[in-house]
């Protein structure tokens, strides 16, 4: 699972860096992988999971699932904690299909 934040409507140039350095490698050649932004706009994130999914299917990763989380802020208690049953539902249903993807590449 990748997980990014959005800055200025793309990834961080320094998770783009970190990807650049290992696109030539074929570590996410099939490899199972889950995306996921959020962000404190409406938006979730989502211009970052765009370019995010771009770079990794470029990177010949398979693309399993993803998952953008709009006003990110009202989503987490005091605590820090997620509190949103939606985005909790979403995010366990993620990983799952990662999990089961995961399984399925490992015996293939």
């Amino acid at each position: 699972m990748i997980s990014t934040p959005e800055y200025v409507f793309a990834m961080p140039g320094s998770l783009k860096n970190a990807l650049d350095w290992v696109v030539g490698s074929g570590e996410f050649v099939n490899k199972p992988v889950a995306l996921l932004s959020a962000s404190p706009l409406a938006t979730g994130g989502s211009k970052a999971l765009e370019a995010l999914d771009q770079v990794i299917r470029v990177m010949s990763a398979q693309v399993v699932g993803a998952l953008s989380v709009p006003f990110a802020r009202k989503k987490f208690n005091e605590q820090g904690e997620l509190s949103d049953p939606q985005t909790s539902q979403a995010l366990e249903a993620l990983i799952n299909d990662l999990a089961q993807h995961a399984i399925l590449n490992r015996s293939a």
